[in-house]
Parts: structure tokens; C-alpha cells; sequence
């Protein structure tokens, strides 16, 4: 479960709430937009009142055994999207890396 903290101004969020931003979303397809990209769940979500399309997230540090890495420079790898089946390769998932941009592809056999 995340903790969800509504705030009146971006002045009280803490020093090291990170951010994601949301343009034309609901709050909860922010956070569930939020989840699918980066592969980790925030511990606290900031909403700023009045403004709905911008979120703050302060999360925790990565703990490495938990993270995907890149096999080629050791980056985090993020996921990128969903692998079809009609493809002709089979269904699964694609994941990118976050700096050098080297891709893995995830398939069930």
C-alpha cells in the first residue's frame, strides 16, 4: 500500500521527493503509469492540491539485488513495453536500458 500525502503548495514537499509527471491523467493512472515504467512502487505519493497533473514521488534507494541491470554497461534496465504474440515470437515483455539504450527481449516459450 502506498502512503498518500496531499499537500497544499509544492513548497512542503521534502527535499528529496523525486518526480513524475502526469499531463491529463487521473491521479491513480499516474501512479499506476508511474509503476509500469519504472518497475518499482513509490513509498509515498505527494498530490498537490488543485493541480492534477502533477505528481511528486519520494522513493526509497534501490536495493541492487531487486533491480534488473544491464548485461552491457550495468544500467538499470526499465521496462518497455509489452511483446505481442502475434509477432511471431512469442508473448513477453521488452526492456531497455536507461543509458546506453541496449534492449532485451523477454519471451515465454
Amino acid at each position: 500500500m502506498i502512503d498518500v500525502q496531499e499537500l497544499e503548495s509544492i513548497y512542503s514537499l521534502p527535499q528529496d521527493a523525486t518526480y513524475y509527471i502526469s499531463y491529463g491523467r487521473a491521479f491513480e493512472d499516474a501512479v499506476k503509469a508511474f509503476r509500469e515504467r519504472y518497475f518499482y512502487y513509490p513509498d509515498t505519493v505527494y498530490k498537490i492540491r488543485g493541480n492534477t497533473s502533477l505528481l511528486y514521488f519520494q522513493v526509497e534507494r534501490w536495493d541492487e539485488k531487486h533491480v534488473p541491470l544491464c548485461p552491457r554497461c550495468g544500467g538499470r534496465l526499465l521496462y518497455d513495453g509489452y511483446i505481442d504474440p502475434n509477432e511471431g515470437v512469442g508473448e513477453g515483455e521488452c526492456w531497455r536500458c536507461e543509458h546506453c539504450d541496449y534492449s532485451i527481449d523477454i519471451v515465454d516459450d
